[in-house]
Protein backbone atom coordinates (compact mmCIF):
# COMPACT_ATOMS: atom_id res chain seq x y z
CA UNK A 1 0.00 0.00 0.00
CA UNK A 2 2.81 2.32 0.71
CA UNK A 3 4.34 1.70 -2.70
CA UNK A 4 1.15 2.50 -4.43
CA UNK A 5 0.96 5.80 -2.70
CA UNK A 6 4.49 6.72 -3.54
CA UNK A 7 4.02 5.82 -7.15
CA UNK A 8 1.01 8.03 -7.43
CA UNK A 9 2.77 10.92 -5.78
CA UNK A 10 5.72 10.56 -8.14
CA UNK A 11 3.45 10.66 -11.18
CA UNK A 12 1.97 13.83 -9.94
CA UNK A 13 5.37 15.36 -9.47
CA UNK A 14 6.40 14.47 -13.03
CA UNK A 15 3.50 16.50 -14.55
CA UNK A 16 4.87 19.82 -15.94
CA UNK A 17 3.82 22.79 -13.87
CA UNK A 18 0.79 20.98 -12.76
CA UNK A 19 -1.51 23.40 -10.99
CA UNK A 20 0.99 26.28 -11.36
CA UNK A 21 -0.64 28.17 -14.31
CA UNK A 22 -4.24 29.17 -15.03
CA UNK A 23 -5.47 28.28 -18.53
CA UNK A 24 -6.38 31.33 -20.84
CA UNK A 25 -9.89 32.66 -20.67
CA UNK A 26 -12.13 31.77 -23.59
CA UNK A 27 -14.92 34.10 -24.71
CA UNK A 28 -18.26 32.90 -23.72
CA UNK A 29 -20.47 32.06 -26.69
CA UNK A 30 -23.47 33.23 -24.80
CA UNK A 31 -21.96 36.67 -24.15
CA UNK A 32 -21.14 37.19 -27.86
CA UNK A 33 -24.65 36.34 -28.91
CA UNK A 34 -26.09 38.71 -26.34
CA UNK A 35 -23.88 41.62 -27.59
CA UNK A 36 -24.70 40.91 -31.22
CA UNK A 37 -28.39 40.73 -30.56
CA UNK A 38 -28.25 43.97 -28.58
CA UNK A 39 -26.47 45.80 -31.46
CA UNK A 40 -28.97 44.48 -34.00
CA UNK A 41 -31.83 45.60 -31.86
CA UNK A 42 -30.26 49.08 -31.58
CA UNK A 43 -29.91 49.39 -35.39
CA UNK A 44 -33.46 48.22 -35.96
CA UNK A 45 -34.72 50.63 -33.34
CA UNK A 46 -32.73 53.51 -34.98
CA UNK A 47 -34.13 52.66 -38.42
CA UNK A 48 -37.57 52.39 -36.96
CA UNK A 49 -37.23 55.84 -35.38
CA UNK A 50 -35.93 57.29 -38.67
CA UNK A 51 -38.88 55.85 -40.50
CA UNK A 52 -41.29 57.31 -38.03
CA UNK A 53 -39.33 60.56 -37.31
CA UNK A 54 -41.43 63.72 -37.19
CA UNK A 55 -41.51 65.66 -40.53
CA UNK A 56 -40.44 62.75 -42.69
CA UNK A 57 -43.87 62.13 -44.10
CA UNK A 58 -45.01 62.86 -47.70
CA UNK A 59 -45.53 66.55 -46.95
CA UNK A 60 -41.91 66.84 -45.79
CA UNK A 61 -40.57 65.47 -49.09
CA UNK A 62 -42.88 67.75 -51.00
CA UNK A 63 -41.64 70.68 -48.91
CA UNK A 64 -38.00 69.77 -49.67
CA UNK A 65 -38.80 69.51 -53.38
CA UNK A 66 -40.58 72.86 -53.28
CA UNK A 67 -37.63 74.54 -51.57
CA UNK A 68 -35.21 73.09 -54.12
CA UNK A 69 -37.46 74.15 -56.98
CA UNK A 70 -37.78 77.69 -55.60
CA UNK A 71 -34.01 77.96 -55.15
CA UNK A 72 -33.37 76.91 -58.77
CA UNK A 73 -36.19 79.08 -60.08
CA UNK A 74 -35.03 82.15 -58.15
CA UNK A 75 -31.50 81.59 -59.44
CA UNK A 76 -32.87 81.42 -62.96
CA UNK A 77 -34.83 84.64 -62.45
CA UNK A 78 -31.78 86.40 -61.04
CA UNK A 79 -29.60 85.30 -63.96
CA UNK A 80 -32.30 86.25 -66.44
CA UNK A 81 -32.67 89.66 -64.82
CA UNK A 82 -28.92 90.17 -64.93
CA UNK A 83 -28.79 89.29 -68.64
CA UNK A 84 -31.75 91.58 -69.27
CA UNK A 85 -29.97 94.43 -67.52
CA UNK A 86 -26.80 93.81 -69.55
CA UNK A 87 -28.76 93.71 -72.81
CA UNK A 88 -30.57 96.93 -71.93
CA UNK A 89 -27.25 98.64 -71.31
CA UNK A 90 -25.84 97.32 -74.61
CA UNK A 91 -28.99 98.42 -76.43
CA UNK A 92 -28.62 101.96 -75.12
CA UNK A 93 -24.96 102.02 -76.15
CA UNK A 94 -25.92 100.92 -79.67
CA UNK A 95 -28.63 103.57 -79.86
CA UNK A 96 -26.17 106.28 -78.81
CA UNK A 97 -23.71 105.07 -81.43
CA UNK A 98 -26.41 105.07 -84.12
CA UNK A 99 -27.35 108.64 -83.22
CA UNK A 100 -23.71 109.69 -83.57
CA UNK A 101 -23.55 108.01 -86.99
CA UNK A 102 -26.75 109.73 -88.09
CA UNK A 103 -25.42 113.06 -86.90
CA UNK A 104 -22.27 112.53 -88.98
CA UNK A 105 -24.39 111.50 -91.98
CA UNK A 106 -26.48 114.65 -91.65
CA UNK A 107 -23.37 116.83 -91.87
CA UNK A 108 -22.20 114.90 -94.95
CA UNK A 109 -25.62 115.29 -96.57
CA UNK A 110 -25.50 119.05 -96.11
CA UNK A 111 -22.12 119.27 -97.84
CA UNK A 112 -23.08 116.82 -100.57
CA UNK A 113 -26.36 118.58 -101.35
CA UNK A 114 -24.53 121.90 -101.54
CA UNK A 115 -22.01 120.52 -104.05
CA UNK A 116 -24.67 118.67 -106.04
CA UNK A 117 -26.81 121.80 -106.25
CA UNK A 118 -23.89 123.80 -107.66
CA UNK A 119 -23.18 121.03 -110.17
CA UNK A 120 -26.86 121.01 -111.15
CA UNK A 121 -26.88 124.73 -111.88
CA UNK A 122 -23.60 124.54 -113.80
CA UNK A 123 -24.84 121.65 -115.96
CA UNK A 124 -27.99 123.57 -116.86
CA UNK A 125 -25.99 126.74 -117.63
CA UNK A 126 -23.51 124.75 -119.73
CA UNK A 127 -26.24 123.34 -121.96
CA UNK A 128 -27.69 126.82 -122.50
CA UNK A 129 -24.29 128.32 -123.30
CA UNK A 130 -23.21 125.54 -125.67
CA UNK A 131 -26.45 125.68 -127.63
CA UNK A 132 -26.42 129.47 -127.75
CA UNK A 133 -25.56 131.06 -131.13
CA UNK A 134 -23.25 133.40 -129.22
CA UNK A 135 -21.38 130.71 -127.30
CA UNK A 136 -18.00 132.06 -128.45
CA UNK A 137 -18.68 135.16 -126.35
CA UNK A 138 -19.01 133.04 -123.20
CA UNK A 139 -16.10 130.64 -123.57
CA UNK A 140 -14.69 131.47 -120.13
CA UNK A 141 -18.07 130.66 -118.55
CA UNK A 142 -18.19 127.38 -120.50
CA UNK A 143 -14.81 126.38 -119.06
CA UNK A 144 -15.95 127.22 -115.52
CA UNK A 145 -19.22 125.33 -115.95
CA UNK A 146 -17.48 122.19 -117.19
CA UNK A 147 -15.10 122.25 -114.24
CA UNK A 148 -17.89 122.84 -111.72
CA UNK A 149 -20.01 120.01 -113.06
CA UNK A 150 -17.43 117.45 -112.00
CA UNK A 151 -17.01 118.80 -108.48
CA UNK A 152 -17.80 116.81 -105.36
CA UNK A 153 -17.04 113.34 -104.04
CA UNK A 154 -19.10 110.27 -103.25
CA UNK A 155 -21.16 110.24 -100.09
CA UNK A 156 -19.38 108.73 -97.09
CA UNK A 157 -21.91 106.53 -95.27
CA UNK A 158 -21.25 105.98 -91.55
CA UNK A 159 -22.79 102.52 -91.24
CA UNK A 160 -20.35 101.02 -88.71
CA UNK A 161 -23.01 100.53 -86.02
CA UNK A 162 -25.73 99.25 -88.35
CA UNK A 163 -23.34 96.75 -89.95
CA UNK A 164 -22.17 95.61 -86.51
CA UNK A 165 -25.77 95.05 -85.44
CA UNK A 166 -26.59 93.12 -88.60
CA UNK A 167 -23.42 91.03 -88.81
CA UNK A 168 -23.40 90.03 -85.13
CA UNK A 169 -27.12 89.30 -84.99
CA UNK A 170 -27.58 92.02 -82.38
CA UNK A 171 -30.57 93.67 -84.03
CA UNK A 172 -32.66 91.68 -81.53
CA UNK A 173 -31.25 93.97 -78.82
CA UNK A 174 -33.29 96.86 -80.26
CA UNK A 175 -36.39 96.18 -78.20
CA UNK A 176 -38.50 98.93 -79.76
CA UNK A 177 -39.86 97.49 -83.02
CA UNK A 178 -40.50 100.91 -84.57
CA UNK A 179 -36.91 101.96 -83.88
CA UNK A 180 -35.62 98.73 -85.42
CA UNK A 181 -37.79 99.19 -88.52
CA UNK A 182 -36.67 102.82 -88.96
CA UNK A 183 -32.99 101.86 -88.74
CA UNK A 184 -33.35 99.08 -91.34
CA UNK A 185 -35.43 101.34 -93.58
CA UNK A 186 -32.85 104.12 -93.38
CA UNK A 187 -30.07 101.71 -94.30
CA UNK A 188 -32.02 100.72 -97.43
CA UNK A 189 -32.69 104.38 -98.31
CA UNK A 190 -28.95 105.13 -98.23
CA UNK A 191 -28.17 102.11 -100.42
CA UNK A 192 -30.72 103.29 -102.99
CA UNK A 193 -29.19 106.76 -102.94
CA UNK A 194 -25.71 105.30 -103.39
CA UNK A 195 -26.95 103.43 -106.46
CA UNK A 196 -27.93 106.76 -108.05
CA UNK A 197 -24.53 108.13 -107.09
CA UNK A 198 -22.74 105.32 -108.93
CA UNK A 199 -24.86 105.98 -112.03
CA UNK A 200 -24.03 109.67 -111.70
CA UNK A 201 -20.29 108.88 -111.56
CA UNK A 202 -20.51 106.72 -114.68
CA UNK A 203 -22.24 109.51 -116.59
CA UNK A 204 -19.79 112.05 -115.22
CA UNK A 205 -16.86 109.95 -116.49
CA UNK A 206 -18.28 110.00 -120.01
CA UNK A 207 -19.06 113.71 -119.72
CA UNK A 208 -15.46 114.51 -118.80
CA UNK A 209 -14.19 112.47 -121.69
CA UNK A 210 -16.48 114.28 -124.14
CA UNK A 211 -15.46 117.69 -122.78
CA UNK A 212 -11.83 116.94 -123.66
CA UNK A 213 -12.80 117.15 -127.36
CA UNK A 214 -14.08 120.71 -126.93
CA UNK A 215 -11.96 122.41 -124.27
CA UNK A 216 -8.41 123.57 -124.86
CA UNK A 217 -6.10 121.79 -122.42
CA UNK A 218 -3.82 124.83 -122.07
CA UNK A 219 -6.67 127.13 -121.08
CA UNK A 220 -8.14 124.50 -118.79
CA UNK A 221 -4.80 124.01 -117.05
CA UNK A 222 -4.45 127.76 -116.42
CA UNK A 223 -7.72 127.74 -114.48
CA UNK A 224 -6.22 125.76 -111.59
CA UNK A 225 -4.42 127.88 -108.99
CA UNK A 226 -1.66 125.53 -107.80
CA UNK A 227 -0.26 128.16 -105.41
CA UNK A 228 -3.25 127.87 -103.08
CA UNK A 229 -5.76 125.07 -102.47
CA UNK A 230 -6.30 124.20 -106.13
CA UNK A 231 -9.12 126.72 -106.35
CA UNK A 232 -10.55 127.48 -109.77
CA UNK A 233 -10.30 130.84 -111.49
CA UNK A 234 -11.56 132.00 -114.84
CA UNK A 235 -9.26 131.29 -117.79
CA UNK A 236 -7.04 133.98 -119.20
CA UNK A 237 -8.29 136.38 -121.83
CA UNK A 238 -8.76 135.35 -125.43
CA UNK A 239 -9.80 131.89 -124.39
CA UNK A 240 -11.35 129.76 -127.06
CA UNK A 241 -12.83 126.36 -127.58
CA UNK A 242 -10.58 123.65 -128.92
CA UNK A 243 -13.36 122.60 -131.32
CA UNK A 244 -16.76 123.99 -132.19
CA UNK A 245 -17.84 120.95 -134.15
CA UNK A 246 -21.66 120.83 -133.90
CA UNK A 247 -21.70 117.04 -133.52
CA UNK A 248 -19.15 117.10 -130.68
CA UNK A 249 -20.94 119.95 -128.95
CA UNK A 250 -24.22 118.08 -129.29
CA UNK A 251 -22.72 114.98 -127.65
CA UNK A 252 -21.37 117.03 -124.76
CA UNK A 253 -24.79 118.65 -124.29
CA UNK A 254 -26.41 115.20 -124.34
CA UNK A 255 -24.19 113.88 -121.53
CA UNK A 256 -24.55 117.14 -119.62
CA UNK A 257 -28.30 116.65 -119.72
CA UNK A 258 -27.99 113.00 -118.66
CA UNK A 259 -25.86 114.15 -115.79
CA UNK A 260 -28.40 116.84 -114.87
CA UNK A 261 -31.24 114.30 -114.63
CA UNK A 262 -29.37 111.77 -112.51
CA UNK A 263 -27.75 114.45 -110.38
CA UNK A 264 -31.21 115.77 -109.59
CA UNK A 265 -32.23 112.29 -108.46
CA UNK A 266 -29.21 112.18 -106.18
CA UNK A 267 -30.11 115.56 -104.63
CA UNK A 268 -33.70 114.46 -103.97
CA UNK A 269 -32.56 111.11 -102.56
CA UNK A 270 -29.94 112.71 -100.31
CA UNK A 271 -32.49 115.25 -99.07
CA UNK A 272 -34.91 112.44 -98.21
CA UNK A 273 -32.14 110.52 -96.43
CA UNK A 274 -31.14 113.58 -94.44
CA UNK A 275 -34.73 114.24 -93.35
CA UNK A 276 -35.10 110.56 -92.45
CA UNK A 277 -31.90 110.68 -90.38
CA UNK A 278 -33.17 113.74 -88.50
CA UNK A 279 -36.54 112.09 -87.76
CA UNK A 280 -34.85 108.90 -86.56
CA UNK A 281 -32.53 110.82 -84.23
CA UNK A 282 -35.47 112.70 -82.73
CA UNK A 283 -37.45 109.47 -82.30
CA UNK A 284 -34.56 107.58 -80.67
CA UNK A 285 -33.81 110.43 -78.28
CA UNK A 286 -37.46 110.54 -77.25
CA UNK A 287 -37.99 106.78 -76.84
CA UNK A 288 -34.70 106.09 -75.05
CA UNK A 289 -34.82 109.37 -73.09
CA UNK A 290 -31.48 110.65 -74.36
CA UNK A 291 -30.37 114.26 -74.35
Amino acid sequence: MAESTDTHDGALENLPNAGSEKPPDKPSLGTENIASNHETENMETHAHHLHHAPGKKLWHYFYEFLMLFLAVFCGFLAENQREHFVEQRREKQYIKSIIEDLKSDTGNYNRQIQYRTISQKRAESLIILLLSPERNKHVDSIYVCVERVGRGTLFLYNDRTIQQLKNSGSMRLISNQTASDLIIQYDQFVKDMQHFELVREEILTTFREMSSYILDADFFYSMVDTSSDLSIKRPKENSKLFSDNPETINRLCYWANRFRVVNRQVIVSQTDCKNSAIRIMEFLRKVYKLE
